[in-house]
């Protein structure tokens, strides 16, 4: 008996100890299986999706399956991919990409049955974020350039970077820059492709655009200069001086000492020396500078205009950062407030740091074009809309001497409240999803191949336009109260405070008396707002509310019923209004009276030339012959009218530069002039209201090359709507086009060019209508277009340098009735443009027709020519790929490398 219940004990002991050591065990297991999973993301990859959508992931997953996508194959050999594997282990050890190491290897790609040799390295400058596993262990982020010498181009780019979609938050990053994009700003691509190593598959990536010359052909700028502060102070944190106690991500004393550096290597054949004693300057040596004190000399020959843009460039950015000169003069204001308030809508808060924006360098205006990208770090949003990175007006993350600069200007702050009160109407973003709807659920269909656990984030874009709205319409922005004063009983004072943070300008004050009388004062004065302070690590607090006080009628009633205050929010489109009942009147025993400065906004040279008449909003200049001996500035707002009979003689530099329309209207036998004697130009720039110019002639001009103003033309229309009619155009004398249009829309009838150094009509990104048109001894092209629709009619073009028609760049021309005698090429073809036309005679040029691909990123042109009549023995030429009808005969090219051939 004892001896059972003995055996029965150790039994029971050995079945507990069993059960305990099973359980460790299964909980060791457990969280050994659990740590991998988490790893790996498996957890969050496939359990969680599967638990919380069931079908919906099945669903996507076989969404994915099964679509189409671009597939990308790299083919690095042994020793250069060890190369990038041992910078890597360096670099994530480091935890920074160390330029000087960060070496170039070569690599093969295929894209679509055509191999690419290329270089390739690592992306990126922290290693963290680049080199480090995301939600796919092994894939880190690459750049790739493809080698000059190869012709051709993946997705229509030559330079790009490979990056995990993770990097830069899946789909939200391509959202955002077709907002940008929708909105004109420049933007650069982001498509998705399926990635191969050395045979193996990285499922999904993005392809994001390094940026290039096409990157501005393709958002229709001209060929220019991009900058960037450089981050790598701010990145390297080795001084702790660099470090900001409270703004993490401003880093104000980096902003005011870092280089500023081209971005992605914009000038070819670019180098610096840094020289450490004085240098003469010699025939080797193609410039001398000395930047911020620092003696440097150029010594390889780069492209003489792209160098003085970047000098400039570093000028002016140089001056805004110490004061000499505001964001509005260095700034496009409208593209920067696009962006801002773009980044406030989609919550891309990472890329509108100072560290992060890139700058184009219009060399047109003058002014630098933000280049947004990475807004989306590691997919990090701050979903609680939290203040620390609210909108871009609160960011304390953020904030620092360069916002400060930034919202410093009334301009950029009433532009950048007016796209905040635009861009979170529900109606607008609604328009934008109809309108990429399709693009959308295509991308989402390829993020899906590898991530079917992915949901795109719309709750967040639709919290953050709550957030905005919430900002805009405060519930009670305006303090007033009314002021008996001792002196006179038949005034009222109205002391107004504003508790916003924006400006707001009080409009009218109405009263209404108990038996239905209403009096109306209109005030029209502005209230400053309140202004933001740091008083805390983690929030901005707001300064105390500043008043104004301004002196009204009072009304001839004695008592209110109610008196309702009309106001607008700066930038705000819509009145809004306050209404208090039975309304207090104080008195007051002191009384002093603000004093309002009313600053102009564009400058205004007309009082310094006395012919110059002023109507109303127009100056006129009368019939007579007149002097123009310095700059002629006609502001925004206003017009120039030029009576028939005028001659206008410009000396000693003069250039007429107008932001209004110019009316220039004469008459067949008594037409207006204009005469260049060591004068310059004329410029019509961003004039919204349609120029007309009818019988006017203009002999001998110049380009406007002076004082960082860097226009082609004798005459040049940039972002404004022109009409010409019966125009001679006779010898510019310095410079290269004799017509320059940009971003314009045109209607011309009945030109003659003749002398011309250059271009004698030169065209770019516009679009219109041109009717009888003759060019006489051009010394380059005709008719040079690009990126521009044109519908041309009786044209005829005698003794040409170069060609006759020159269309490029994915322009379209419709055309009829041509003459093209003694051209070194009649008509010029190129870089994916489309060109019609129907009765065309080409004589005496050694080249009728030349189609090809000047560039490589353009695909080949299109040819639709009937009634075409060649009376030379020579013949057309077309790059092999090119097809075209010919007189209803279709020709296939079959020449190789045809603008080398025929150029060099």
């Amino acid at each position: 008996m004892f001896i059972k219940r003995k055996k029965n004990f150790i039994s029971n002991f050995l079945n507990k100890k069993f059960k305990i050591f099973f359980l460790i065990v299964g909980y060791i297991i457990v969280f050994i299986v659990g740590a991998y999973l988490q790893k790996n993301h498996f957890f969050y990859t496939t359990i969680k999706p599967l638990l919380f959508e069931n079908v919906k992931y099945v669903k996507k997953y076989i969404q994915g399956k099964y679509q189409n996508i671009d597939k990308i194959y790299l083919d690095i050999n042994f020793e250069n991919y060890e190369k990038l594997q041992k910078n890597k282990s360096l670099f994530i050890k480091e935890n920074k990409i160390i330029d000087e190491k960060n070496e170039w290897v070569t690599t093969n790609i295929k894209y679509n049955n055509k191999n690419f040799e290329a270089k390739i390295r690592l992306k990126g400058r922290i290693a963290d974020n680049h080199l480090n596993s995301t939600m796919r262990n092994k894939n880190i982020s690459y750049k790739i350039k493809i080698k000059k010498r190869e012709k051709g181009n993946i997705l229509g780019l030559r330079e790009f970077n490979l990056m995990d979609l993770r990097r830069r938050g899946y789909l939200l990053e391509w959202y955002a820059r077709e907002f940008l994009k929708n909105e004109g700003l420049i933007h650069l691509q982001y498509k998705m492709v399926n990635l191969f190593i050395n045979g193996n598959d990285y499922g999904t990536y993005v392809l994001d655009e390094n940026f290039s010359e096409t990157t501005l052909t393709r958002n229709k700028r001209r060929s220019g200069v991009a900058v960037r502060f450089d981050n790598q102070y701010a990145l390297d944190n080795q001084d702790p001086a660099f470090k900001n106690s409270l703004r993490s991500a401003s880093y104000d004393n980096l902003f005011s000492i870092s280089k500023i550096d081209l971005l992605n290597e914009s000038i070819p054949n670019f180098k610096e020396e840094i020289l450490k004693n004085s240098v003469l300057l010699d025939e080797n040596v193609l410039a001398y500078f000395n930047i911020n004190g620092e003696k440097k000399r150029v010594i390889i020959g780069p492209d003489k205009n792209k160098l003085d843009s970047y000098y400039l460039s570093t000028f002016l950015l140089n001056k805004f950062r110490d004061n000499y000169l505001k964001f509005d003069d260095v700034f496009d204001v409208d593209q920067m407030a696009k962006g801002f308030a773009a980044s406030d809508i989609l919550d891309g808060w990472h890329g509108i740091n100072w560290t992060n924006i890139s700058f184009y360098f219009n060399p047109l205006t003058n002014k630098f074009e933000p280049i947004f990208q990475d807004w989306y770090n590691e997919g990090f949003i701050s979903e609680n809309n939290d203040k620390f990175r609210g909108i871009r007006i609160l960011d304390l993350y953020n904030y620092g001497n360069f916002y400060k600069k930034i919202f410093e200007s009334e301009i950029f702050l009433e532009k950048y409240v007016y796209y905040l009160e635009k861009y979170s109407n529900p109606k607008y973003l609604e328009n934008f999803n109809k309108k990429i709807n399709k693009e959308f659920n295509t991308n989402l269909n390829k993020i899906y191949k590898s991530s079917p656990y992915y949901n795109f984030p719309d709750y967040l874009i639709k919290n953050k336009i709550v957030s905005v709205q919430n900002f805009l319409n405060h519930h009670d922005p305006l303090y007033f109260e009314l002021i008996r004063p001792i002196e006179d009983k038949n005034k009222l004072l109205l002391r107004i405070g504003n508790k916003h943070v924006l400006p707001i300008n009080i409009e009218k004050i109405i009263f209404t008396s108990p038996n239905g009388e209403v009096f109306e004062n209109v005030i029209n004065k502005k209230v400053q707002p309140r202004d933001l302070e740091i008083f805390d690590q983690n929030q901005f607090d707001k300064s105390p509310v500043k008043y104004i006080k301004t002196e009204i009628q009072k009304p001839p009633f004695g008592y209110y019923e109610s008196i309702i205050l009309s106001y607008k929010i700066l930038g705000i489109q819509n009145s809004k209004f306050k209404k208090v009942r039975n309304p207090t009147i104080f008195a007051e025993l002191n009384l002093k009276s603000d004093n309002f400065a009313k600053l102009s906004k564009n400058l205004d040279t007309t009082k310094n030339f006395d012919f110059i008449k002023k109507y109303k909003n127009s100056y006129v200049i009368d019939e007579g012959e007149w002097l123009i001996d310095d700059e002629l500035l006609i502001p925004s707002g206003k017009k120039l009218v030029i009576k028939s009979g005028a001659n206008i003689v410009l000396i000693n530099k003069a250039r007429i530069i107008s932001k209004s329309p110019i009316e220039a209207i004469g008459k067949k036998d008594k037409a207006i002039n204009f005469l260049g004697k060591g004068g310059r130009c004329l410029i019509i720039s961003e004039s919204n209201e349609l120029s007309i110019f009818e019988n006017v002639n203009f002999f001998e001009l110049e380009h406007c090359y002076e004082d960082g103003i860097n226009s082609e033309g004798s005459f040049n229309v940039y972002n404004s709507k022109i009409k010409m009619k019966n125009i001679l155009f006779y010898k510019n004398v310095k410079g290269d086009d004799g017509i320059n249009f940009v971003n314009s829309k045109f209607n011309i009838e009945n030109v003659v060019f003749e002398k011309i150094l250059s271009d004698c009509l030169d065209i770019d990104y516009s679009v219109g209508q041109i009717k009888n048109i003759k060019f006489q001894g051009c010394g380059n092209d005709g008719l040079d277009i690009s990126n521009t629709s044109l519908n041309l009619e009786n044209f005829e073009s005698f003794d040409t340098g170069d060609k006759g028609i020159s269309s490029g760049e994915n322009s379209i021309l419709r055309g009829k009735n041509i003459v093209i005698d003694s051209a070194f090429m009649g008509l010029g073809i190129k870089d994916g443009s489309e060109v019609k036309l129907d009765n065309i005679k080409i004589n005496k040029s050694k080249i009728p027709i030349a189609a090809y691909i000047k560039k490589q990123t353009y695909s080949y042109p299109k040819i639709d020519i009937t009634n075409y009549e060649n009376t030379g023995k020579e013949k057309e030429i077309l790059e092999i790929g090119v097809v075209s009808n010919i007189n209803n005969k279709v020709y296939v090219g079959k020449s190789k490398n045809v603008f080398e051939k025929i150029y060099k």
